[in-house]
């Protein structure tokens, strides 16, 4: 039999906890080889927490199934609301109460400034001293940031635990295009002051700049906390969301791929091209998007520099990431977070490490993807640096020591584009050494050459002797009555909603939709 040490349940069918009564092992053990139920609720609970099932890290089991698990390997049946008290137990015993956390959290934030110099944490209490806001920033993390891309995606996400509340999460991308998280923030809701006070941290180690670009959905709280707080700044909408906007009034004129076309086209010339088309079958649709500015969503009209990054996607990945996390008490979701910020980052470290080529995995993949197209091309050499590239129908001017090209890919991604590439070909140079600094290995190297540590274990720790006085209750949260809810309600157009593309059903038989090869009209042969 193994036992459970130090907080930790090992994988066993039975493990004894030490805080239990000497009888309460005889009818444990009474239980085991009658088959009886005992009528001691709580002698159930604490039983049915040795299954193995129950405490896995990445494996969410049901009530039901734990149901099942009783009975199939002990021949004893638990009804659905012993199986929810098991799961209460078992949180309990390894991660205390939602309330304890609460009040533990100053400790926490103490711990991971001490352990990470840098580090930036802010806890906020409203006027009758409960919880309202906190706040952390990794020190490495934030160093990092100064060799990257200067993109941030923000985004947020509803919490499902106890109190409630809401995720906000700021996120860059790494020269291997890697989500690389920044800051985060645990606020009562999603609003105008909340995201005020979260990029009022941010501003603390990223000051604003003109070059500075941050990407989100279109809520008018994060417009309107940028404009205060990141006034210098420009802000980008993500590209989905303004197609999701978009899909129900205009999905049927056919015109989405082309609005996607126009917000991704590098240059002003081909971005008029393709909304003169929109213009003329959509004259509504037209209109709907220049009033939505299209500095804020096509790439060549962008004041700053977007790079690839034309949606949230980072951020929603995080966040998708912390599905699960997402349920666990305030200090639980943190040191999740920060655990997979240390994986991360000592991953990438040894990858970077054990990386040999000039540039990074995916820049490398890149460039060897426009190889093929490249050696098609035509180069006249104009000078040492300027070029002259011709394809089939149109032509290119590409300077390498410039880095520049007028198809303007070469300008924004800070990759060679295929004109670039046939270039540096054409005078036997190494495409890789035109690549921006901060897609080069040396670079995404430095970027996680500090560790993120641990804050250690928060019982055993020393503290300075106010620290209790920073302490505060759990916010005052009113739950709503009927069965919380875990999943978020999707918008139209998106994946798994009725309509999207991923609800299009075809008949097999003629390849149309609306019917089935059932009820298909269309004759046989």
């Amino acid at each position: 039999m193994k036992i459970a040490r130090g907080g930790c349940v090992l994988s066993s069918y039975l493990f004894q906890i030490f805080s239990l009564l000497k009888s309460m092992f005889m009818s444990i053990h009474a239980i085991q080889h009658t088959g009886k139920p005992t009528t001691d609720k709580h002698l159930q609970s604490c039983w049915v927490l040795g299954f193995p099932a129950i405490m896995e890290k990445k494996r969410k089991v049901s009530n039901r199934n734990r149901s099942l698990n009783s009975q199939m390997l002990h021949g004893v049946h638990i009804n659905y609301k012993q199986a929810w008290r098991v799961r209460e137990e078992a949180q309990i015993l390894v991660r205390g109460t939602p309330e304890d956390s609460y009040y533990n959290l100053s400790r926490w934030l103490y711990k991971i400034t001490e352990t990470n110099p840098g580090s930036l944490t802010y806890q906020h209490v409203d006027a009758a001293g409960k919880f309202k806001y906190a706040f952390v920033a990794f020190g490495p993390s934030i160093r990092g940031f100064s060799l990257m891309r200067r993109v941030i995606a923000v985004d947020g996400a509803f919490l499902k635990g106890k109190f409630n509340g809401t995720l906000l999460a700021a996120c860059a991308q790494d020269g291997n295009y890697h989500l690389y998280p920044l800051a985060f923030a645990v606020v009562d809701a999603e609003n105008g002051a909340s995201w005020k006070w979260f990029f009022r941290g941010v501003s603390q180690k990223i000051p604003d700049a003109s070059d500075l670009v941050f990407v989100s959905d279109r809520a008018n709280s994060i417009s309107s906390a940028l404009e205060d707080v990141y006034p210098l700044s420009h802000h980008g909408i993500c590209r989905i969301h303004l197609l999701r906007n978009i899909t129900p009034t205009y999905a049927k004129t056919g015109l989405l791929p082309l609005v996607e076309s126009a917000a991704d086209a590098y240059t002003c010339h081909e971005f008029w091209l393709i909304f003169k088309v929109i213009k003329d079958k959509c004259p509504e649709l037209a209109k709907y998007l220049e009033e939505s500015d299209f500095r804020k969503w096509a790439r060549s009209y962008a004041p700053a520099n977007r790079y690839n990054i034309m949606t949230t996607n980072i951020a929603e990945s995080l966040n998708s990431m912390l599905k699960m996390p997402r349920e666990l008490p305030i200090i639980s979701l943190l040191e999740t977070i920060r655990l997979t910020m240390t994986t991360w980052f000592f991953e990438r470290r040894e990858a970077a490490a054990k990386h040999k080529h000039l540039v990074t995995l995916k820049v490398v993949q890149k460039l060897v993807s426009r190889l093929g197209a490249a050696m098609l091309l035509n180069v006249y050499q104009v000078d040492r640096s300027e070029f002259e590239v011709k394809d089939e129908t149109m032509k290119f001017v590409v300077d390498l020591e410039k880095r520049h090209c007028t198809c303007n890919v070469f300008d924004i991604d800070k990759i060679p584009c295929i004109h670039a590439i046939a270039a540096a070909k054409h005078i036997k140079r190494d495409e890789n050494r035109f690549v921006d600094a901060s897609h080069l290995t040396e670079t995404w190297a430095k970027a996680y050459a500090e560790s993120i540590h641990p804050g250690g274990e928060l019982s055993t720790s020393t503290y300075p002797e106010n620290i209790d006085e920073l302490s505060c209750p759990p916010p005052a949260t009113k739950k709503k009555s009927g069965r919380p809810p875990t999943k978020r309600k999707r918008s139209v157009g998106e994946f798994g909603v009725p309509g999207s593309k991923s609800q299009s059903h075809k008949c097999s038989r003629c390849g149309t939709g609306r019917h089935n090869k059932i009820t298909c009209q269309r004759p046989i042969g």
